[in-house]
């Protein structure tokens, strides 16, 4: 059996995202994890998910599309190698982050294996970032 309960802004319900209950009635959590070697545009059904970001030595940069921001989606993106990957929007949401502008993507410049992100949407047109491990700004655009 498997659970997902979504988050809801200001209230007082909690947030418990992939758990499992086992034969035993232990309850187990797990993220559901997905190595992206190229460029790849993320689903709803994904919410959730831990991107594992490995270009495996092509030396491209790895780009990641959101798809449109509803509340309660959620995604972690993660540098499985020492290179640079970006996040970019859908096209018409914004990521609440710095001074980004409006189609404009985030990308990890420091380059480092480990960096991550996780972005959830706090409505139906912003990604807000949530806890970042490494150094991020802003790229190009869509």
């Amino acid at each position: 059996m498997v659970f997902a309960f979504l988050p809801r802004a200001y209230s007082d319900q909690f947030t418990v995202v992939g758990f499992n209950i086992d034969d035993e009635g232990q309850v187990n959590y797990r993220s559901q994890i997905e190595f992206a070697q190229t460029n790849d545009t993320v689903t709803s059904s994904e919410s959730g998910k831990v991107f594992a970001i490995n270009s495996a030595g092509g030396g491209t940069t790895v780009i990641m599309t959101l798809p449109d921001a509803a509340e309660g989606l959620h995604y972690t993106f993660v540098a499985d190698s020492a290179e640079a990957f970006q996040v970019d929007t859908n096209g018409t949401d914004t990521f609440q982050y710095a001074s980004l502008a409006a189609g404009q993507r985030i990308s990890n410049t420091s380059a480092a294996k480990g960096d991550s992100i996780t972005f959830a949407a706090t409505n139906d047109s912003v990604w807000q970032t949530m806890p970042l491990v490494g150094t991020w700004a802003a790229v190009g655009g869509t």
